[in-house]
């Protein structure tokens, strides 16, 4: 009965975490941003500014995913196992947010968040960059997973995919000779949900060679 409670208290533990980063995100926005004229917390609002909406969507989402599949062991005892959610969930976070802020330098480095969300309203830009936060977010997951708990596997792990999807998304120009910044700039939305398909891609092929299981 005490280990039935335990998971109890886990999952909720978990559950407020998670809430807990997303309320914290959301006004992490308002300090960011505070500093434009006219922004405001309403401005998240799809009737308001819909890229801007689906950009801090994107980033709740890829939290989700990253705490959402949180293995913990009560073996060692339940303050350890609090401890250890505590530490593992901080650890991806702050793998998760180093990931986007990779991704977007690579593919992104011609622009600014304030400029093309919050001034210029760009949805081609705001798709992209969602794209590139779930990709983050699937790909942490996956090495999160496949590492248990390993912080030697994980750092390698995520190292390499770094390395990997980053090269993958030059790719894009090379095999369709197309350039997607000025595609952003002419807020071409075909052109975002063409390259959003191609990464996506990407990332089914990178999660699968992490998962893939090798029979001894």
């Amino acid at each position: 009965m005490n280990e039935i409670f335990d998971k109890l208290l886990i999952r909720i533990i978990l559950c407020a975490l998670i809430f807990l980063i997303l309320y914290s995100y959301r006004y992490m926005h308002f300090l960011f941003f505070k500093k434009i004229k006219h922004f405001s917390l309403r401005s998240i609002y799809p009737e308001k500014n819909l890229p801007h909406a689906l950009f801090l969507i994107s980033r709740l989402v890829g939290f989700v995913l990253i705490l959402g599949g949180q293995k913990v062991e009560l073996s060692n005892g339940l303050l350890s196992a609090v401890f250890n959610l505590l530490f593992d969930s901080g650890l991806l976070v702050i793998l998760y947010l180093i990931s986007i802020y990779v991704f977007e330098s690579i593919v992104l480095y011609s622009f600014t968040i304030e400029d093309e969300i919050i001034r210029r309203k760009n949805l081609s830009f705001s798709i992209v960059s969602s794209g590139l936060s779930l990709s983050a977010a699937v790909i942490v997951s996956s090495i999160s997973e496949i590492s248990e708990g390993s912080l030697f596997d994980l750092s390698f792990l995520w190292l390499l995919t770094l390395v990997l999807f980053g090269l993958s998304t030059k790719l894009f120009d090379l095999i369709f000779k197309f350039n997607l910044t000025r595609s952003i700039v002419q807020h071409h939305l075909p052109s975002a949900f063409h390259y959003i398909g191609f990464i996506a891609a990407w990332v089914i092929i990178l999660s699968s060679i992490i998962n893939h299981k090798i029979i001894t």
